[in-house]
């Protein structure tokens, strides 16, 4: 495939997995990580008033997804037909309400994230998310339009018409509003203003992304600190992981990137003058911490 992949040699899983599940519909794995989030909240607090830009959970989530799928580029992998590629991007697309009659999903991708900074990423997805909600996004909104207007019937032969040339031939269909790759190395969504403490989103087939982070609500809770029960505020990360891509080493390696959302100022520094991917500890890779765990489904 041309463009934004580069062919790469499977491992011997890998050529297995993808002969027995062609698409990511039934190869998934669930996985979540706790983060005790009084660092967080903090850092997030002020470095919010230094940059003078409004950053959630949500920022910072999607920036420590975008560091992971740098440092470990063997996630960022699309199977296709029992073939894997690597992306030669780290893009990640991020669900968003759209308002209406009746309350509808759009996205905005962050293409390159790994090279935004934090403000980058919340000014990016501000901007974009107010197009979308405008209506006046003109990449998904073409698309998004066409499975609302036609029957079902109508909507089942351009999803596979678009599945079949996005994915089997690699092409770019802009114009009807699907770009190359248009749902990026990852997904990202924020359920937590709408009070979910736990839940886990779909890989959908036509993404063949590898991984979908679902950010929940932050919630005192019991947390066990030097030996003592306190109350912390808490947050759960929900992943769903393409199991054809991601084993539980891997669910491991992103869990510890996760976890280091505690003291994020030691990852990015509150300073931000430079990339995600420039950060001190973006080039030494790191083993799953003791006792992450990857259920497997």
């Amino acid at each position: 495939m041309a463009g934004r992949f580069k062919r790469i040699k499977p491992t011997s899983f890998m050529a297995m997995a993808a002969q027995m599940w062609p698409k990511p519909d039934q190869p998934i794995m669930y996985g979540s990580v706790e983060i005790e989030m009084t660092k967080a909240l903090d850092y997030i607090a002020r470095y919010s008033q230094k940059h003078g830009v409004h950053v959630t959970v949500t920022h910072l989530v999607i920036a420590v997804v975008a560091r992971y799928l740098k440092k470990y580029p063997e996630a960022n992998v699309k199977c296709e037909a029992g073939k894997f590629y690597q992306r030669q991007d780290v893009d990640i697309f991020v669900l968003v309400s759209v308002p209406g009659k009746k309350e509808d999903l759009g996205g905005v991708m962050l293409r390159n994230c790994d090279e935004m900074s934090l403000a980058d990423i919340a000014n990016r997805l501000r901007s974009k998310s107010t197009e979308v909600k405008q209506g006046k996004d003109d990449t998904y909104g073409k698309s998004r339009s066409i499975f609302a207007k036609y029957p079902p019937w109508v909507t089942k032969i351009v999803v596979k018409f678009a599945d079949f040339y996005l994915n089997r031939m690699n092409r770019d269909l802009s114009g009807q509003g699907m770009p190359q790759d248009p749902f990026g190395s990852a997904m990202v969504t924020s359920v937590g203003m709408f009070g979910v403490e736990e839940g886990y989103g779909p890989i959908i087939p036509l993404s063949r992304l590898p991984i979908f982070v679902v950010v929940t609500e932050v919630r005192d809770r019991p947390w066990v600190e030097d030996g003592k029960v306190v109350v912390r505020p808490i947050m759960k990360i929900m992943v769903t992981l393409d199991h054809r891509v991601m084993d539980g080493y891997k669910g491991g390696q992103l869990s510890a990137e996760l976890k280091r959302m505690e003291d994020p100022e030691k990852v990015f520094g509150l300073a931000e003058t430079i990339p995600v991917k420039m950060g001190a500890e973006a080039e030494t890779p790191v083993e799953p911490v003791s006792g992450t765990k990857t259920e497997d489904y």
